[in-house]
């Protein structure tokens, strides 16, 4: 069965493009909405331009993760973005956060990504089973 076919088929996987493309918009575009209010909540910012950029570039990724779900048009591509911006949301929150670059808040992201990251392993995991990484020899023993 191909990667996508089971993508497609988790109920999981699709459940998972959902949640974090709510979550990506709504974090995403609140920048963008209300600077004064995530500044507040965030610390102080230098370059608001490039807090509004990086808003919006996530409140897309978020809505493209939606979309993904709504048409269940998952891939193997769309689960690796996914899944690398889970990461390196991840590496950023918590490297800023220990250099004192960025609020502690951030850590709260840090903890939301990694409960992310651990369901879309148990997604994945449920999609595909260990016999469809194994070859035709192995598997006729």
């Amino acid at each position: 069965m191909a990667i996508e076919k089971k993508l497609t088929q988790s109920k999981m996987v699709t459940a998972l493009f959902f949640i974090q493309g709510i979550y990506y918009l709504m974090t995403g575009i609140w920048p963008v909405l209300d600077i004064e209010s995530f500044i507040a909540v965030t610390g102080p910012k230098i370059d608001i331009w490039l807090v509004k950029t990086v808003g919006m570039l996530v409140f897309i990724i978020g809505a493209g993760f939606i979309l993904t779900s709504l048409q269940r048009s998952a891939t193997g591509a769309m689960t690796v973005v996914a899944t690398a911006c889970i990461i390196g949301f991840i590496v950023v929150d918590v490297g800023y956060v220990v250099q004192g670059v960025i609020h502690p808040i951030y850590l709260l992201d840090a903890v939301l990504q990694s409960v992310f990251l651990v369901l879309w392993s148990v997604a994945l995991v449920r999609a595909f089973n260990y016999s469809d990484f194994m070859d035709g020899e192995e598997r006729a023993s």
